[in-house]
């Protein structure tokens, strides 16, 4: 894993990239009663869509499961991540970019 931390910190930088001893205990887990925690191998925490995207590649090439996070208030165990696996947390993403959404007609949904 130390070699996807080496990959993913010249996407994102180091600073952005925390391995498992480094990375804060909630990120095992969200709010659900139910969860098993679980301490991923890393944490990275990208700024951009552009990085999401070579971060996934990063994993893909080298078959490590990706877990999303968001802020980790969901009940329905999602970002506990796999084992074995990285967080993406995009906690540092403030904005959502895309496409206008456009209004249904009148009536319809």
């Amino acid at each position: 894993m130390a070699d996807t931390g080496a990959l993913l910190a010249k996407v994102v930088g180091p600073e952005r990239v925390l391995t498992e001893d480094r990375a804060p205990e909630e990120y095992g887990h969200d709010e659900s009663l139910a969860a098993v925690a679980r301490r991923p191998q890393l944490v990275v925490r990208p700024v951009s869509t552009a990085e999401v995207s070579r971060i996934v590649a990063v994993a893909a090439t080298r078959h490590v499961p990706v877990t999303a996070r968001g802020t980790g208030t969901g009940l329905s165990r999602a970002c506990v991540p796999a084992a074995d696996g990285i967080v993406v947390s995009f906690e540092r993403m403030s904005r959502v970019r895309g496409p206008p959404l456009r209004r249904p007609r009148r009536g319809r949904w």
